[in-house]
């Protein structure tokens, strides 16, 4: 948990601006309300997407339903790391559960 919170706020040092923060993700999914469940499972899975074999490299086999859950259940035990952007949580949590290999020198 404390890796997380580390990771995070090595990842969010410079101030930006973000479209999504975590609290705004994390209401999203607890809502109960369709609309917005499919707008963050969305979020989230375009997320995964745009990193996937960069940032982190889960198996083929992942679905959309396995990634909501996790996000959604590291958020619920991090309050406090909400407030960072909710891309930089995602990918985070991803890249601690299915890091890249190394890649060698190339010539």
């Amino acid at each position: 948990m404390k890796r997380l919170i580390l990771s995070l706020a090595l990842v969010c040092a410079g101030a930006h601006a973000e479209f999504k923060d975590g609290n705004k993700l994390y209401d999203q999914m607890t809502s109960g309300v369709n609309s917005d469940w499919f707008n963050a499972i969305g979020y989230i899975t375009g997320v995964a997407d745009a990193g996937r074999g960069s940032i982190s490299c889960p198996p083929a086999n992942l679905t959309a339903g396995q990634l909501f859950d996790m996000v959604k259940q590291q958020m619920a035990n991090l309050p406090g790391g909400r407030h960072y952007s909710a891309d930089v949580i995602i990918n985070v949590i991803m890249m601690q559960a299915w890091p890249c290999p190394k890649k060698g020198p190339t010539l």
